[in-house]
């Protein structure tokens, strides 16, 4: 096919699976375990600590362009997929934000009998909350991964070479040296390819999300 011989499609496609799987996968176990130790741990100054992560979310990020690439291109990360990946795999603010507040409906009874059973709070994490907030991880998962598939302005800031570059920009690379030659179903194939993860994702998690919308909904 054309769409894979003639073009960096399936560079492109790499690139941003290599960035998405690991910045949600391991993204996600982070904030789950930080909205966790905020909720229902007995930390001091966890308050101050979650309206410091809050704060962070209104810094812009254009703000923090010129100085996150003088500082990438330093250490030569520029034009790999490190500043895509590094900054933002130890956690999302938001997802943060709405697993604490639903944990919150969890009650701190729970985890109290927990600890007198002499369970760790990794084991009281992994085998009573995270079942217990499964749809909520898998709603909040899916937006995170749409985000960064879809992210193009970090990606055309920071990677230059085709080969790297992940499928956002391949495609509007495509937009540019095909458009002008009329092959609008070239372009068009790679927007469906594009789309094609972010359905897949969302058929494996739908029940999750479904349980997450009813859950909420019985709750107002």
């Amino acid at each position: 096919m054309r769409l894979f011989d003639d073009t960096y499609v399936l560079s492109g496609i790499r690139n941003s699976l290599i960035v998405s799987v690991s910045v949600t996968v391991v993204g996600t176990v982070f904030s789950a375990l930080a909205a966790f130790a905020l909720a229902k741990l007995r930390l001091p100054g966890k308050n101050a600590i979650f309206l410091m992560l809050l704060s962070g979310m209104m810094v812009p990020f254009p703000t923090l362009m010129i100085p996150q690439f003088v500082m990438f291109s330093k250490i030569g990360w520029v034009d790999t997929l490190l500043p895509l990946i590094v900054p933002v795999i130890l956690g999302n603010v938001i997802m943060i934000f709405f697993l604490r507040q639903y944990l919150h409906n969890v009650p701190d009874s729970l985890v109290e009998a927990a600890k007198i059973d002499g369970a760790s709070y990794l084991k009281i994490f992994w085998t009573i909350i995270v079942p217990l907030i499964r749809p909520a991880i898998a709603a909040q998962f899916i937006l995170w991964f749409m985000f960064v598939w879809n992210d193009y302005l970090a990606p055309i800031i920071y990677l230059n070479t085709p080969e790297i570059q992940t499928l956002q920009v391949v495609i509007a690379n495509m937009n540019v040296q095909y458009a002008t030659q009329r092959d609008y179903p070239l372009i068009m194939g790679a927007s469906v390819v594009s789309v094609l993860p972010i359905l897949i994702v969302f058929l494996v998690f739908q029940r999750q999300i479904i349980e997450s919308i009813a859950l909420t909904g019985s709750k107002t």
